[in-house]
């Protein structure tokens, strides 16, 4: 906890600010009980849009502020974990006896309420009268973000007639029975972090249509036909899949040297795919995975893609960018700095050839675009350099709950985008894009209906969004 002098000056800085819009607070629940005059500073506040309570929000005083306060929140976070035992703050909320009613009772002051990001709540006991005229609803609410939390918390989605954006993550929550449901509303996106948290939501019961479908962290796609868990991990994929039908789709995979298989099924059951993003990560150093690129073109030949966009995440094992280093040279580094070499190698003229072996194997496809996350090596003794400084994600908003996950925080060193001409079947040229160009076409995927211009006109519309 910040020191009583720090809070003191807080208390008089947010006291001579009336105008202020946007605050950020952790352990909260315990400043209010440590200091009284920060109650009554928050409270006239009257102008804030934007709270975040980032930890320590409990059963405590700060749901209280937050029912009586009086604001006109459009965006509310509220994060439950705390650090410290006390009467308010407990962790998990599994023995409380109505652990939803606080919270329940909070939301309901923000008639205009769009965006609600839950942290850290766990809790397994549903909320009640889900469906019922005693139900409570928040009709304002677009936007759900629920990190860190038990599968019981996405009850809430069932009070949010108008939601069309659910993100879901599971890490670091201890295991839990898988969570079923009726099925939730049309939604326009819904994010995953893992497998794990597609089965813990139930997912083929649950999930229905939706534009858009991310799941964050790669999922491995590397070892034999009969390995239970990989088995288990892909029937997941295609299940999310196929329930949502999404026609922007967003994906991670550590991969090997065997083919990626599954998407073959993905082309049969998701007629609606039209765009594709995919991460693409190297599992390990192996002489196995040669070739690990050459895979891709294949793989995806069969989806009815207009627009694909690839990113190559950095290279795992031997530290690259030590590469060169003597140490490396011993017998135990030595094999691992062999093959990563030529791994490496491969990579850069898999890279050079990708965007135009795509472009052949998917007979749809109007836009590609290659990122790479891997600075240069030097292979002749000299230390290794960048190949440029980081040219960054032009989607990532830390203001957008949306981005703030590992899938639009991973480096990107560099964003490559080309848009394909073709005569009929045949490709008349490949036409590399400025950046802003680029920009254009990932704004236009993401805000767009691909399906709906599908339906009505030619594909060749998706050529005529970047501008020249």
């Amino acid at each position: 906890m910040p020191e009583s002098k720090d809070i003191a000056f807080f208390i008089d800085l947010i006291s001579n600010a009336p105008n202020l819009r946007r605050l950020t607070l952790p352990q909260v629940s315990r400043l209010i009980e440590s200091h009284p005059r920060l109650k009554d500073s928050l409270l006239r506040l009257r102008k804030l849009s934007r709270i975040e309570f980032d930890g320590g929000v409990g059963t405590g005083p700060a749901l209280s502020i937050l029912k009586s306060s009086g604001w006109n929140l459009s965006v509310l976070s509220l994060g439950f974990l705390e650090e410290f035992s006390g009467p308010h703050f407990n962790v998990t909320h599994r023995d409380a006896p109505r652990p939803w009613t606080p919270l329940l009772d909070a939301l309901a002051a923000f008639p205009r309420l769009h965006t609600l990001r839950i942290l850290s709540f766990n809790t397994n006991l549903p909320i009640e009268n889900v469906g019922r005229p005693a139900s409570p609803t928040f009709p304002s609410l677009r936007e759900l973000f629920i990190r860190f939390s038990s599968s019981a918390t996405l009850d809430l989605v069932y009070l949010m007639p108008n939601l069309q954006t659910l993100e879901y993550k599971t890490s670091n929550v201890p295991r839990e029975p898988s969570r079923r449901g009726p099925a939730f509303s049309a939604l326009r996106s819904v994010m995953f972090d893992s497998s794990t948290s597609l089965s813990r939501c139930c997912a083929e019961e649950r999930l229905g249509n939706a534009y858009h479908l991310r799941i964050f962290l790669p999922i491995r796609y590397n070892g034999p036909d009969t390995d239970p868990e990989q088995a288990e991990r892909t029937r997941l994929i295609m299940t999310a899949f196929r329930k949502v039908s999404p026609v922007f789709a967003e994906i991670g995979l550590m991969v090997g040297g065997r083919p990626m298989e599954f998407w073959g099924q993905i082309a049969a059951d998701v007629l609606r795919l039209r765009h594709l993003e995919l991460r693409v990560h190297l599992t390990r150093v192996d002489a196995a995975h040669a070739g690990w690129l050459d895979n891709v073109p294949g793989a995806l030949a069969s989806l009815p893609l207009v627009g694909l966009r690839i990113h190559l995440g950095e290279m795992p094992g031997v530290d690259l960018q030590t590469i060169n280093e003597r140490m490396f040279d011993d017998p135990i580094y030595g094999p691992s700095k062999a093959v990563a070499m030529q791994l490496y190698s491969e990579r850069m003229e898999a890279i050079r050839t990708l965007p135009r072996r795509l472009a052949d194997a998917i007979r749809s496809l109007r836009v590609v675009a290659l990122s790479d996350g891997q600075s240069d090596l030097d292979y002749d003794g000299t230390p290794s350099t960048m190949r440029r400084p980081r040219v960054g994600d032009p989607r990532v908003n830390v203001d957008d709950y949306a981005s703030l996950n590992v899938w639009l925080l991973e480096p990107v060193i560099t964003l490559e985008w080309w848009r394909i001409v073709r005569d009929g079947d045949e490709i008349v040229r490949m036409d590399a894009l400025t950046a802003e160009q680029g920009k254009q076409a990932q704004r236009f995927v993401e805000e767009s209906d691909l399906e709906a211009l599908d339906r009505t006109v030619d594909r060749e519309w998706f050529t005529f969004v970047v501008r020249f």
